[in-house]
């Protein structure tokens, strides 16, 4: 395990998240009852939330149950499963210090005399097991909840963590089965998380999708920008960081919470080790030398953990060449093949297979690694180890430095200009491909002339052609209310243009009757995800933040080195 769950007063944000679980609960006690599937990429703190949510729950009317599904045998689950309830039980009755390092035999005697049905049960399951009698035994552990219930009297809430993974036992329906006991369990509330999202999805979409059972999904997703850099300053404490390098930060990480920690932990301690001037471009990549270049650096040691799950698969090789390809910047089928030397039809079953373990996303003909620290340590790290014939490559630490000082240079280059033209030139890769955003397929065509003009004093910083049709844009870097979308509209109307598609770009919220009128103008809303996504699938620097949108950046963010 790379990260241990983190609770108390270093649990940081997700409060949105939380407040709807602690609603569900509410209802829940309320007699109504609906299930929960908690889904995240590894590493996003989903483990962390439910217990941070169990913790702080003090309710004498419910009893909360943990219990991970980990890759050992059937039998290891089913005494899980029994003794985290069990534990559960008796620790809302009994003080806590008598029960730490009890084993199941003990929380068995100990729980006889309060719930001797509960107890005939785990009975059956121990003797099924013995039989190898697994469906039985597993439909016996289904049933133990319900019965603890009844005992009780207890609303009950279950996490199964990483559920996934029930479909790894040899059992004959494991989720056909689950779904029969979730529909009659009416006073039984189930959080299933997963670090599988897409296989996740599926099995909630298709096997668990129940009459009386539906799960409302609620998918864990790195923090966004302003929670990202309030999760900085609060790790950096005294230490000043400029916002430029807070966001470069951001940018490499995506936002996951987890890189992040081991960034901030990491810059603390270059800091007060090597005692070097406050020099952010020499702290951050000495760094990310420690952590991703070394080869005992947590980062390395964990992102090298992900490339090794492909180890033992057939076609490793190819496996590793679609991510290298991918990382360098190529995202459409024929581009990586073409990197790779290879026809797309070679490669297909591979990208599908990356798909479905959730290392890479498909957006319409376009395909992006869905780690960008990933990406940058293939193509930065991994790359230059696996393929150099230097064999002093190991020790070439000076070389990886020099190259992040340059990255952040031209990261910071990037972030200095203007948003509509850093825009407008993204309209200018367009090269009619079909790209998928929020389920939809947009094609986006070849635009013969892109720039900004202004419209009665007006300015449109959108303006692209493409022969006699024209796609107008606005951008708004504040909250967006009604009025925004009217004015934006009256501006269309002024122009002489045949407009075949507007689009307005938000940077901030947006009020619900503005993007209802948007909606009914058939207006494309953009958030900075959308934007992102877009810069990202062109190979481009992604949008941090809404500051440089008028190209009014702060003086005082150079300083100390850019």
């Amino acid at each position: 395990m790379f990260s241990d769950p983190v609770g108390g007063k270093d649990f940081f944000d997700r409060k949105p998240i939380l407040d709807l679980l602690a609603k569900r609960i509410n209802d829940l006690k309320g007699g109504y009852r609906k299930n929960i599937g908690l889904l995240g990429q590894e590493l996003l703190g989903k483990t962390s939330l439910v217990q941070q949510l169990l913790t702080t729950l003090k309710d004498p009317q419910i009893l909360p149950i943990y219990i991970e599904v980990e890759p050992e045998p059937f039998a290891h689950f089913v005494h899980q499963f029994i003794g985290n309830t069990l534990y559960s039980f008796l620790k809302s009755t009994t003080n806590d210090n008598e029960l730490r390092g009890k084993d199941l035999s003990y929380l068995v005697k100990a729980a006889v005399k309060s719930l001797p049905e509960t107890i005939k049960i785990t009975k059956k399951i121990e003797a099924s097991l013995k039989e190898k009698l697994f469906d039985q035994a597993y439909f016996l552990v289904l049933d133990l909840v319900s019965v603890l219930q009844e005992e009780t009297g207890k609303k009950i809430i279950v996490v199964l963590d990483e559920f996934h993974r029930l479909n790894d036992f040899r059992l004959g329906r494991p989720f056909a089965d689950f779904g029969k006991k979730i529909m009659i369990q009416k006073n039984i509330m189930y959080i299933l998380a997963s670090s599988n999202v897409s296989l996740a999805r599926d099995i909630l979409h298709e096997k668990l999708s129940l009459l009386f059972g539906n799960f409302e999904i609620i998918e864990l997703k790195p923090f966004d920008f302003k929670t990202s850099k309030k999760f900085l300053e609060q790790r950096f404490g005294e230490i000043n960081i400029p916002d430029i390098y807070k966001n470069f930060l951001v940018f490499l990480t995506g936002g996951h919470p987890f890189y992040l920690d081991v960034m901030s932990s990491g810059l603390r301690k270059t800091i007060f080790e090597k005692k070097l001037d406050n020099n952010p471009l020499e702290l951050i990549s000495r760094m990310l030398e420690s952590e991703i270049f070394n080869s005992r650096g947590i980062l390395y040691q964990y992102l090298t953990s992900l490339i090794n799950r492909f180890v033992e698969k057939r076609g490793f090789a190819t496996y590793v060449s679609i991510l290298l390809a991918l990382a360098e910047g190529n995202h459409k089928i024929s581009e990586i093949a073409r990197a790779m030397q290879k026809k797309p039809a070679d490669i297909s079953k591979q990208i599908a297979k990356l798909i479905e373990v959730d290392f890479v996303k498909r957006y319409g003909i376009f395909y992006n690694l869905n780690d960008p620290l990933l990406a940058f340590w293939l193509r930065s790290v991994y790359r230059k180890r696996k393929m150099s014939f230097d064999p002093e490559i190991f020790s070439k630490s000076n070389a990886f430095k020099e190259d992040v000082k340059r990255i952040i240079q031209d990261f910071a280059n990037e972030f200095r200009r203007g948003l509509p033209e850093r825009v407008n030139e993204l309209f200018t890769l367009f090269k009619n491909e079909t790209i998928e955003m929020r389920g939809r397929k947009c094609k986006f065509p070849l635009f013969s002339e892109v720039t900004s003009k202004k419209i009665h004093g007006l300015g449109l910083p959108i303006v692209a052609r493409q022969g006699n049709k024209y796609w107008v844009g606005q951008i708004e870097d504040k909250r967006v209310e009604e009025n925004k979308v009217i004015d934006f509209i009256q501006q269309c109307k002024k122009t002489k243009y045949k407009i075949q598609r507007k689009i307005l770009i938000t940077l901030g919220e947006m009020e619900i009757n503005a993007r209802l009128l948007a909606k009914e103008e058939k207006i494309w809303v953009w958030d900075s995800n959308d934007l992102n996504l877009l810069f990202r699938l062109y190979g481009k620097s992604p949008l941090i933040g809404n500051g440089n949108y008028r190209n009014e950046q702060s003086k005082n963010e150079n300083r100390g080195g850019l």
